[in-house]
């Protein structure tokens, strides 16, 4: 009966304390502190009275689980200690603790003893869904269905949004000899695209054609095709000389739009000289161009006959004027009769007698031919009017025969040549031989280097020197236009050498090719001058012909390879280097991609901290890549982390902001930001149920993506 009275008292004030309008509520603990909520404990708030006098006390009411009815005291303890175990989950629908990955978004305070999550929903992270990401994109990490009936939104989400198979390249799986290309897409990872191309030939220093002017083409294969690796040929490489040698007889052509020469070692004839010495003539020996050769003068006399005539000489040599060519042809006249005075011996016109008529007294005027006067044709010849008389004729005037003519001068002193004037160089005047009557002078002359006198007894001002090749030697003498010497300069020298069918040239034993150190081999020794120089034949180990002694290069048919080109095929070693059958165009040397210059490597292990490779260039003959490199953030359209700064670019204190790239063993980033040393974040706080205290923030493009750190409390 007591306890009926109890209960039905308890009822009577629940009545009247919900007719006076207070309200039941309970408390929820959230990070932020204890709000108000609907059923909890009650708490009886007390009514203040209108008069001090009249007030009144209030009591509180709890109402108690049914297993704490022996607790009948104000107090917190429950010494039972939940006998029925009850627990979030099976008794109120709620989490002791958020599965992973969910957080909570709240505590709420059951009872004493219990506390559970208000609710439990995926974190931020998890922020795609099937309806934003789609299209080109696929959901992709780790997973989290935000179910919670109280404030889940029901979706499945996901940490990462990333591009579909439709896009499976990038430039990691894609270089080399090939490009990205088609459509794109990005995400978290970087770009991505939808094809994979061959890059175009002239990336890889290739030409799409064989057809390339003045150039010589192989095929080779770049990006899965045929590409063509052209290069213009050397002047060598076509047998030819690159320049125009002084030391041979060359002559110009065009080889691959060029023009080379094709050269031949001089002769004696490209000297002036004859290569032995000529019969008749007079001879002297001189080297030219390494070779001996001979200085012939011609005696214009040699071999001449000099004709004795009876009639007296009508012609002399036109070079050797002491020499008759051919005699006068004389009849002689016939003797005179029926004389009527007389006769006497006059000249029969050819040098003897025969018998005149007396006619008159050539001296005597009275003559039948008064006034004139007979002229004896060998020392005179008439002038004025004539008068004939006894088969003769007599004339006004006898005058003197000419006698001044251009005949050899050749007497006890010497010899002399004649003109009227002008001689060839390498003679020069020694006089004058006589003046005609009509006032012009005959000449002499003599050879400037003849060894014997000329007609006046003199000898040549060069007698007994020489012509020497270059208008080179000792003892110079200047006559007649040319230079002449006792002694010609050394012939040895570096002149070249043709013969035996092959070609060679000449340096000294003292030079790296005479030493066989640049390319080159001796193939036997030539001279040593008069200083103690010696010189040496010498020929290029890989020449195409043949050398000076008629054998094929050591190494003919082989090629030095150059720039960093890797030889194979056979190997050949002569003067210092060594020669390969084929030289790979595949090399180590740097290039250029999209007009921008790129190094090259085949050991990418070597690159320094904040360098990395960025396509393959080429495969070398052992197997081995060679790639293009560059810095991680160069001014290149294919530097990972083009125009970020490092974090060395940063002040003490500050850190890399903006979007982080990593490359080489290095970070690079946007900008420089303060760095921010907490962890915690209010999510955190919340899920320890404690405060949250912000002290920091995170980068972000603006304030509305920052993330705060802080301390939880």
């Amino acid at each position: 009966m007591k306890h009926i009275k109890i209960v039905l008292f308890s009822f009577a004030m629940m009545i009247l304390f919900c007719a006076k309008g207070h309200a039941t509520t309970y408390f929820l603990k959230t990070p932020f502190g204890w709000n108000p909520q609907q059923i909890t404990p009650l708490s009886l708030l007390p009514k203040p009275a209108s008069n001090p006098a009249e007030e009144i006390k209030t009591a509180a009411i709890y109402w108690l689980p049914d297993y704490m009815k022996g607790n009948v005291s104000r107090g917190n303890t429950d010494p039972i200690k939940d006998p029925f175990k009850e627990n979030c989950e099976d008794n109120y629908d709620l989490n002791t603790i958020c599965p992973t990955p969910k957080i909570s978004t709240g505590i709420l305070h059951i009872t004493n003893e219990l506390d559970c999550q208000d609710a439990c929903i995926c974190p931020s992270n998890y922020k795609y869904h099937s309806e934003n990401c789609n299209g080109n994109y696929v959901l992709a990490g780790s997973s989290c269905n935000d179910d919670d009936r109280k404030k889940g939104d029901g979706k499945i989400k996901y940490t990462l949004c990333r591009c579909s198979s439709s896009y499976p390249y990038s430039t990691s799986n894609c270089n080399g000899e090939y490009e990205v290309g088609g459509s794109s897409c990005n995400d978290d990872r970087g770009t991505f695209y939808s094809s994979c191309n061959p890059r175009p030939c002239s990336d890889g220093g290739y030409y799409d054609s064989s057809s390339q002017t003045n150039m010589k083409c192989s095929g080779v294969t770049y990006g899965g095709r045929t590409c063509y690796s052209c290069y213009q040929p050397s002047c060598s490489e076509g047998g030819y000389n690159s320049s125009d040698d002084s030391s041979m007889v060359c002559s110009s052509t065009s080889y691959y739009g060029q023009t080379c020469y094709n050269c031949r070692s001089k002769t004696c004839s490209d000297g002036g000289y004859s290569s032995s010495s000529i019969s008749g003539q007079t001879c002297s020996g001189v080297t030219y161009e390494g070779m001996t050769c001979y200085s012939c003068t011609a005696d214009p006399c040699a071999g001449l006959t000099d004709k004795q005539c009876d009639s007296g000489c009508a012609s002399y040599y036109s070079q050797c004027l002491s020499k008759c060519q051919s005699c006068k042809t004389c009849s002689p006249y016939s003797n005179e009769t029926g004389c009527t005075n007389g006769d006497y011996d006059c000249s029969d016109g050819c040098g003897g007698t025969r018998k005149c008529c007396k006619v008159c007294d050539p001296e005597d005027r009275t003559c039948s031919c008064p006034g004139k006067v007979y002229c004896d044709p060998e020392t005179k010849v008439g002038s004025g009017a004539t008068c004939t008389a006894g088969g003769k004729t007599f004339y006004e005037t006898c005058l003197v025969k000419e006698t001044c003519n251009n005949d050899y001068i050749k007497n006890d002193k010497g010899t002399c040549y004649t003109n009227t004037g002008s001689i060839g160089t390498g003679w020069y005047q020694t006089g004058t031989k006589c003046t005609k009557q009509d006032g012009s002078k005959i000449y002499t002359h003599f050879s400037c280097s003849y060894s014997w006198t000329d007609c006046y007894g003199n000898l040549p001002p060069c007698a007994g020197k020489k012509e020497c090749p270059g208008d080179k030697g000792t003892g110079e003498c200047t006559c007649g236009g040319k230079k002449y010497f006792e002694t010609c300069a050394d012939t040895c020298d570096d002149s070249s050498l043709s013969e035996n069918g092959g070609y060679c040239l000449a340096d000294t034993t003292t030079s790296c090719f005479g030493q066989e150190t640049c390319g080159y081999y001796v193939v036997k020794s030539k001279c040593t001058t008069s200083t103690g120089k010696s010189y040496v034949y010498i020929y290029d180990c890989n020449g195409t012909s043949k050398d000076c002694n008629g054998n094929t290069p050591r190494c003919a048919g082989y090629q030095e390879c150059e720039n960093g080109s890797i030889g194979s095929g056979g190997s050949c070693t002569c003067g210092g280097k060594t020669y390969y059958k084929t030289c790979s165009s595949c090399d180590t040397s740097g290039g250029y991609i999209n007009s921008e210059y790129y190094t090259a490597t085949d050991d990418p292990s070597r690159l320094s901290t904040g360098w990395t490779t960025v396509q393959q260039k080429c495969t070398l003959p052992s197997g081995t890549p060679v790639y293009y490199y560059t810095e991680c953030n160069a001014d290149k359209s294919l530097a990972p982390c083009r125009g970020k700064i490092t974090k060395s670019k940063c002040s003490s204190g500050q850190t890399l902001g903006g979007s982080i790239c990593s490359c080489g063993g290095t970070q690079f980033g946007d900008y420089c930001i303060q760095e921010c040393p907490y962890e915690d974040t209010a999510e955190t706080c919340a899920a320890q149920g404690k405060e949250f205290e912000s002290k920091c923030h995170g980068d972000g493009a603006n304030e509305s993506e920052w993330i705060w750190y802080g301390i939880c409390k």
